[in-house]
């Protein structure tokens, strides 16, 4: 093909065509594979947004369920923050009005757990194990065993302590905790026999 002028001589008319018709920079492939790449981006990023987006949660119209869990930390947390400022008043009329709120058996027995720990804060033993055995009454948890067997140990009876030492080892152990068994195999060891 050899240049006459403006016109190749020898091309087709359609090389021609084509020729005049690409603009400079869709001839240049570092310019085409720059713009495959931001294409790729772009589905890439709607694909994502369109996985991702959640549509917004309808309001509830069930009735909410009892939340044990928020029940305890809620409780717990206002009744230790009472304690801690030195407010027991406060603190025992909040346990008051919550145990007579209570309408389970693991809600009182949890207010009941609460009040033998703070007991034992204090060291008084003698009404740590009166609220921890209203717990273990109410249901018998491993660590409501566990605080009667604190406030035995603290009230010098050993083989007291030994027995709900031993019972709250079993209930953790059969539960899974194998942390809170192992914590109780070290304070039935250092109780000795």
């Amino acid at each position: 093909m050899k240049k006459q002028g403006n016109e190749q001589v020898g091309a087709t008319e359609t090389q021609m065509v084509v020729s005049d018709v690409k603009p400079r920079w869709f001839r240049s492939k570092k310019v085409l594979a720059v713009i495959a790449l931001l294409v790729v981006i772009i589905i890439v990023g709607v694909v994502i947004g369109l996985t991702h987006h959640k549509k917004p949660a309808k309001p509830s119209t069930k009735t909410p369920v009892y939340n044990q869990a928020y029940f305890n930390n809620d409780i717990g947390a206002q009744l230790s923050a009472l304690w801690v400022q030195g407010k027991k008043d406060q603190a025992n009329a909040l346990l008051q009005k919550s145990l007579n709120e209570a309408t389970t058996k693991q809600k009182k027995g949890y207010l009941y757990e609460l009040q033998a720990g703070e007991f034992l804060t204090e060291q008084n033993y003698t009404d740590a194990l009166a609220a921890a055995k209203n717990a273990i009454a109410q249901s018998s948890t491993p660590n409501a065993l566990g605080l009667a067997g604190q406030a035995e140990q603290g009230l010098g009876d050993k083989a007291a302590a030994r027995n709900y030492y031993q019972q709250a080892m079993d209930g953790y152990t059969k539960s899974g905790d194998e942390m809170s068994a192992q914590d109780y195999r070290t304070l039935l060891n250092q109780l000795g026999t």
